[in-house]
């Protein structure tokens, strides 16, 4: 490829020096008439020299593209040598690669095996333990055992001492209740005649002050049920009271819904606080109109607090209220 192109680039030269001497022999004279007096022979020798000069440029040209050629070829070879050394310097690269990696595989290998051993030595001593902790545990059990049987075998003496003891004092309560049986016997049948007639009295005087209380509990019964028959109409008369006060003053803050019509009617549940004051209202059965229900509730918290007595507050602390207008 590089032949061609000096071939190329001679042909391009020679045709330049034809052209440029053709230029001159025809464009620079500036006398005809000397143009035309220049003899063959001279012509033919300047060609000549021209063609001499073209071949040594032509050699020049040719001997520069050998050395540019040698030196494109001593580069490539300096190339090919850079190229060999590099592939030397990563081929060592990677076989020290390769070192580290199994280095670093051994070190890791020894690492696990370092690891394990500590974790069997840890597992070791664990165990270790734990059978220490068991045998003082077994230990710490036969100690409690044999505590337990001495406590044991102490109880049981104890328990024969105190039962012989009981023996032993048994028979002398039998014998000392035997003679106090005796004159026992001897002294209640002497009382029993005394107690036969002062049972006699005794009964006449009971059945005397047991009617006479039957009379007294009869009396204060019929009292008592006739002051709480009084209290609870007293008190059912207030809690009325107190329901139509607390009905007119809803009813003073109520506010009459577009729509509504007599009838109507709900049940509310009334939390109250310290004072009448309403802490919670909520419908526990509708009246079948939204409006209405809610203008109940709105006119409840509106009207609080409500008018409860303090005497009587527990009674409306939590109650059902049925709001139902005239």
């Amino acid at each position: 490829m590089w032949d061609k192109f000096i071939s190329f680039i001679n042909a391009l030269i020679v045709n330049a020096l034809l052209l440029a001497i053709v230029f001159y022999s025809v464009v620079l004279p500036k006398e005809p008439s000397k143009t035309l007096l220049i003899a063959p022979e001279n012509i033919m020798q300047a060609v000549a020299v021209d063609e001499k000069q073209m071949l040594v440029a032509m050699r020049q040209i040719k001997s520069q593209s050998v050395r540019e050629r040698r030196t494109l070829r001593a580069q490539q070879r300096e190339l090919d040598r850079k190229k060999r050394q590099l592939e030397r310097t990563v081929l060592k690269e990677t076989q020290r690669l390769d070192k580290l990696r199994q280095q670093k595989e051994k070190e890791q290998q020894r690492l696990a095996k370092t690891k394990q051993r500590k974790w069997a030595e840890a597992e070791t001593l664990r165990a270790l333990k734990r059978k220490k902790a068991e045998q003082a545990y077994l230990r710490r059990e036969a100690e409690e055992i044999r505590r337990l049987e001495e406590a044991h075998r102490k109880a049981l003496e104890a328990a024969a001492r105190e039962r012989k003891q009981r023996e032993q004092a048994a028979k002398r309560r039998a014998e000392q209740a035997r003679l106090a049986r005796e004159a026992e016997k001897k002294r209640r049948a002497k009382q029993a005649r005394l107690a036969r007639e002062a049972e006699k009295r005794r009964l006449a005087d009971a059945k005397r002050r047991q009617a006479e209380r039957r009379a007294r509990l009869a009396a204060e019964k019929k009292r008592k049920a006739a002051q709480v028959a009084k209290q609870r109409a007293e008190q059912k008369k207030r809690i009325q009271k107190v329901m139509r006060d607390i009905q007119q003053q809803v009813l003073n803050f109520w506010v009459r819904p577009r729509g509504y019509y007599r009838g109507l009617s709900c049940i509310i549940e009334i939390r109250l606080g310290p004072g009448g004051e309403v802490t919670s209202v909520q419908i526990i059965e509708r009246s079948g109109n939204f409006v209405f229900d809610n203008s109940a509730l709105k006119a409840i918290r509106n009207a609080s607090p409500l008018p409860v007595p303090a005497d009587i507050f527990d009674t409306f602390k939590h109650f059902n209220f049925r709001f139902k207008p005239k």
